[in-house]
């Protein structure tokens, strides 16, 4: 037979005589072969709350050095900006929030400026050298300066398109202008509309002044407006439409917008995820990409015939509002976040590589309530004594409370070490109850690959000779699995698990059938860098 290449992850189609598996697990393609998972691991920095949060930010400070992470509760804003400091509460003084799972924060940064909305309260925001938050569109002037005269509209989305910062899934409400005797209105906006601030100036929001460029687009086609992507030239989300909209400036249209998408679009804010010009997002049916060709966008359905079939024949309408997508920092990786269990947390990561197009499978052993693009803090060797855990010491198998390297929840080699490393973090409830910051840069998730099924539909039966799993991997088991029919009633009886011969790294499995796959397994925390496949030697056996 030979080699039995890695197979690519498709549980939507067959797995027989075909590159393709339906068990890809814990593992990212690469050219050739798969590479190592990191698990996501606690780095001992609990918030000072119980509450579930709604979402999170990273913002740099203008020396590109340092950060402030900002994260929404139901009630709440707390800031982080140091490891010194912790985490300080930055809410409105004397406001109490209304946020909900149903209503969670949307986040934004404009500069050093963070801006946040919910939906149900006043959009907020603050510079990160402030104290605390306040009501977007009231913002204090020095002399000689207009004053802001028009609050921020309300609605549940915030995204910066450029040099303006818009906002979306606005509520029924009007923006009123009291710089006069008497309030003036001057719009009356609803749920199919965007509004967006003054050129360079997100508390400026006089709509229809020639002098702030504040203006505002009604969609009459596709139902309301959920979302959009972050770029000049902004991709907008509706429920049934996707529209593109071009920066006209110089013009009396500000914005120009055209539909690229017509009877589907995204109704789901968080699912939608974006980097420059390549937008992702997932649709009842399939997920898909944008990208740009000659400047107009073109969607592709990437999970066509791959995972679409699989993952939303599963999914309840519910979970699909659940699913939320990031982009890695880092890698050309997309990551959607999946509620499996349907109880507020995401245990299961779908992962796409949109240069190899190529899907993988996480599988969470700490399930998370969000996940979002930060930077690291930078850790001395002295400031790690406060990451190390405690556990059984290595020499004396005692447990001990005592500071050590080995039980640190990240090699040292990490980027989270790093200042200012782009890095994925993830919210998990510690065992103490309390809402803990990781990152996935912990030990090797345990990897399960299976091949797809090799055999003849004729009437030849097999016998397994020498097999070699290729891979690098020092502790790495195998079991193969047979049948003599491809019918649904056809059960694969898989072998136990075996290891390589430590004398010539052959795995010999005794098995006999017309058909066979086999599931490599590669424990959690061994060190690998890659798999290749497994080379199979199938000897024939015999006729039917």
């Amino acid at each position: 037979m030979g080699m039995i290449p890695i197979a690519d992850y498709r549980p939507d189609v067959s797995d027989f005589l075909n590159q393709y598996s339906d068990d890809v697990t814990n593992v990212f393609p690469a050219l050739g072969c798969v590479i190592p998972a990191k698990n996501f691991a606690p780095m001992n920095l609990s918030l000072p709350i119980h509450e579930v949060p709604l979402g999170a930010i990273a913002v740099r400070h203008r020396s590109g050095i340092s950060f402030t992470i900002f994260l929404g509760t139901e009630t709440k804003i707390f800031a982080l900006s140091s490891l010194a400091t912790g985490w300080i509460d930055v809410t409105k003084p004397d406001t109490v929030y209304n946020a909900s799972v149903e209503n969670p924060w949307s986040f934004a940064a404009w500069g050093q400026q963070v801006i946040i909305t919910n939906g149900n309260d006043p959009p907020q925001t603050m510079l990160v050298t402030d104290d605390h938050m306040r009501d977007l569109g009231e913002k204090p002037i020095l002399e000689g300066e207009t004053p802001y005269t028009v609050k921020a509209p309300l609605g549940s989305i915030v995204k910066i398109w450029g040099n303006f910062v818009a906002i979306m899934g606005l509520q029924d409400g009007s923006l009123v202008d009291t710089s006069g005797k008497e309030p003036v209105v001057l719009l009356n906006y609803n749920s199919g509309m965007i509004i967006w601030s003054g050129l360079n100036d997100p508390d400026r929001w006089n709509v229809g002044d020639p002098e702030y460029f504040s203006d505002w687009q009604e969609f009459f086609d596709g139902g309301n407006v959920h979302t959009s992507s972050e770029t000049s030239n902004p991709i907008i989300f509706l429920d049934t439409a996707i529209y593109y909209g071009t920066f006209m400036p110089g013009s009396v249209e500000i914005f120009r917008f055209q539909k690229v998408q017509e009877k589907r679009g995204a109704r789901n804010p968080i699912s939608v995820a974006s980097r420059g010009e390549q937008i992702f997002y997932a649709d009842a049916g399939g997920f898909f990409m944008i990208t740009a060709e000659a400047g107009f966008p073109v969607i592709e359905a990437i999970g066509f015939e791959k995972v679409d079939r699989t993952y939303f024949q599963d999914l309840s309408s519910i979970d699909l509002d659940t699913i939320k997508g990031v982009i890695d920092p880092f890698y050309n990786r997309v990551y959607w976040g999946i509620d499996s269990n349907s109880n507020g947390i995401y245990d299961m990561i779908l992962s796409f590589d949109w240069l190899l197009k190529k899907w993988t499978v996480l599988e969470l052993d700490t399930p998370i309530y969000d996940f979002v693009q930060i930077y690291t803090f930078g850790v001395s060797l002295e400031e790690m004594d406060a990451f190390e855990t405690k556990g059984t010491d290595q020499e004396t198998g005692q447990f001990s409370d005592k500071a050590d390297l080995d039980r640190l929840p990240y090699s040292l080699d990490a980027r989270i070490w790093k200042a200012s490393s782009p890095v994925l973090m993830g919210i998990m409830r510690g065992i103490s109850g309390r809402l803990e910051i990781g990152a996935f840069h912990g030990q090797n998730m345990e990897a399960r690959v299976t091949t797809y099924e090799v055999g003849e539909t004729g009437q030849n039966f097999f016998r397994l000779g020498k097999i070699r799993i290729i891979s690098d991997a020092n502790e790495i088991y195998l079991s193969a699995g047979r049948r003599n029919t491809l019918r649904l009633r056809g059960n694969i009886h898989w072998t136990s698990e075996s290891t390589p011969s430590d004398r010539n790294d052959n795995v010999y499995i005794r098995s006999r059938a017309k058909f066979h796959r086999f599931k490599v397994r590669i424990p959690a925390n061994t060190d690998w860098t890659y798999l290749d496949g497994v080379d199979v030697e199938l000897i024939p056996s015999g006729r039917f």
